[in-house]
């Protein structure tokens, strides 16, 4: 068995909905490779779609602990702690992100999102128009705008 290809498997299987198939092959991956910090990366992230954000807290520590550092890890870390309320570890792993690769937009978007449950609008607008910059698809580009356009009408009422 090869975990990689497996684990390649597994996010197929969660692009088709299929999670609790990919999370069981995530298991099985990891108890036969409980070194492999990719696959508890990919675990923690599923459950973080999920919601079962201690879940994902502890895979994904468990990835970082074991090495694993990029944007997409941090970001995706950064989003469950934003999402269990712990905003200022959430800022911290956000900004670590972006410092690791700025040309991820998911990241931006993300933490416009805690700006704006900090209540800071003008930091929030500026990772708006940061997603922007990175020319999105249609679809993006319009919702990007709305939130945008509500951020700005937001910041006009203080």
């Amino acid at each position: 068995m090869n975990p990689s290809e497996q684990c390649q498997r597994a996010r197929a299987l969660v692009g088709q909905g299929r999670t609790d198939e990919a999370l069981q092959l995530y298991d099985r991956v990891l108890e036969a490779f409980p070194d492999h910090a990719p696959g508890y990366a990919d675990r923690g992230t599923t459950h973080a779609m999920l919601g079962a954000h201690e879940r994902a807290l502890s895979d994904l520590e468990r990835a970082m602990a074991m090495g694993l550092r990029d944007g997409w890890l941090l970001t995706t870390y950064a989003s469950v702690l934003l999402a269990l309320r712990r905003f200022d570890e959430s800022l911290r792993c956000f900004d670590l992100a972006i410092e690791l690769e700025p040309g991820h937009p998911f990241a931006y978007n993300n933490r416009a999102t805690l700006h704006i449950e900090r209540g800071d609008h003008a930091a929030a607008i500026a990772d708006l128009e940061r997603c922007l910059d990175f020319g999105p698809d249609e679809a993006t580009r319009q919702m990007l705008e709305r939130r945008l356009q509500g951020v700005r009408a937001s910041l006009a009422k203080t």
